[in-house]
């Protein structure tokens, strides 16, 4: 991959920077329907991110296909013009390869063998429905500061929905092992089993969030820590600085590419590191870029995006608490999943979410139902401020309405608002 890159990189002379970055991602997709596998598709997506720079002038192009990227960019630079806000590259002249050793996935990749999902959705309870995404990601980036790097990892996601009549469960999963697909689906399940219908008023109540939920709040969490949206006034965490408290002491939330084993190295080929975002409850940084990073006085974190900072995965703490412990208050509402998680105001952090999939009040640890179709309708900031407990299991998520990989407890959180939807 990398030869084809340094060949456009060497027929583009002349300019400050030059970056060139490879990213292909080969699929076999799973899709079962009510216990019986529907589809398997391969996919293979393969597009190519670069850009030029001279001074304040830039032309950056995204293209998939067999276009002639150099001659692309040379003609769309004629028309560029200075701007305030440009990429700036890495002072990395280093040349890196990392090779992630799964021959177990790139096995079933390759052969399109998919008898252990089929195994594990036959054994389920009840009828479960879902997708399993098994898949390598390949990124190679060279720049005219003589970056050179490959990075290949292989990756399971998938998500499971268990149906018992009107009731429904759903759990998710990231990982590098098929593994996890089996306690997804027991987890799917075990939520479903639970029936029976109950009324919630409106009113304040103390909620249980499951990883799924907050693996959902990470995506918008991520776009709040970038330090473009505080740049922009788009993130209640504008409001404040480095060292201000922001949530509970019980907080802890990290960007964790490392850990994560996720990214080697970021768009402006820094290489990445794990940081705490929030400590608990102390806001520690933001995410930065180098230009951004010059700009607002801080330094890159290895989080360039193409266009802005982003985050690659996250790590909540635990806590030291179990499930059945958090539970175990009187009248406490137990959220499995969410859906049409809307903001009303970026900057306040105000939002809605609507549960789905067994939403269940307990009371001192007993179920006593499932809710109809109520709403989470609060804002990130008390959130985070009324989180009281943390669970010590944990687990990986990611899915399609979860899609930054994120490693969570179950969460306690007091007295957030509550509407019927």
């Amino acid at each position: 991959m990398n030869e084809e890159l340094v060949r456009i990189l060497e027929k583009l002379k002349g300019y400050e920077e030059v970056n060139i970055t490879k990213f292909v991602t080969s699929t076999l997709l799973v899709k079962f329907v009510y216990s019986e596998i529907a589809e398997v598709q391969r996919l293979k997506e393969v597009y190519t991110l670069a850009y030029v720079r001279k001074g304040k002038r830039f032309f950056g192009v995204s293209l998939t296909g067999d276009a002639d990227v150099a001659e692309i960019l040379e003609e769309g630079f004629k028309y560029a013009v200075e701007s305030n806000l440009y990429p700036i590259l890495t002072d990395n002249d280093r040349e890196v390869k990392v090779v992630e050793d799964n021959s177990y996935l790139e096995s079933i990749i390759r052969e399109g063998d998919v008898s252990q999902i089929e195994k594990e959705i036959d054994n389920s309870e009840y009828p479960v429905s879902g997708t399993v995404s098994i898949y390598s990601t390949e990124i190679g980036a060279v720049t005219s500061k003589g970056f050179n790097g490959y990075d290949k990892r292989y990756k399971v996601t998938g998500y499971v929905r268990a149906f018992n009549k009107e009731y429904s469960g759903q759990w998710g999963f990231f990982s590098s092992s098929l593994n996890d697909l089996k306690e997804s689906i027991r987890k799917a399940n075990e939520y479903a089993s639970i029936s029976g219908k109950i009324n919630v008023d409106d009113g304040a109540y103390d909620v249980v969030l499951s990883p799924l939920v907050m693996a959902n709040f990470m995506t918008y969490f991520a776009d709040f820590a970038s330090a473009f949206s505080v740049l922009t006034g788009s993130s209640f965490l504008a409001k404040y600085k480095p060292g201000d408290k922001v949530a509970s002491e019980k907080v802890t939330i990290s960007d964790v590419p490392r850990s994560g084993r996720i990214a080697e190295f970021d768009a402006e080929t820094t290489f990445t590191f794990d940081k705490e975002i929030i400590k608990d409850g102390v806001f520690k940084t933001l995410l930065y870029n180098n230009e951004l990073a010059l700009m607002m006085g801080g330094k890159s974190t290895g989080n360039a995006g193409i266009i802005y900072p982003i985050a690659f995965a996250f790590d909540i703490q635990g806590g030291d608490e179990s499930l059945d412990s958090l539970l175990s208050s009187n009248r406490v509402i137990f959220f499995n999943n969410v859906w049409y998680t809307r903001f009303q105001n970026y900057y306040e952090g105000s939002f809605s979410t609507v549960g789905r999939d067994a939403v269940i009040v307990y009371d001192n640890g007993k179920p006593l139902g499932v809710a109809g179709r109520i709403r989470i309708a609060d804002t990130f900031p008390r959130l985070l401020q009324n989180i009281e407990g943390l669970s010590r299991e944990r687990y990986w998520v990611k899915w399609w309405d979860a899609p930054i990989p994120t490693n969570s407890p179950y969460v306690l959180v007091k007295s957030l608002k509550i509407s019927k939807a």
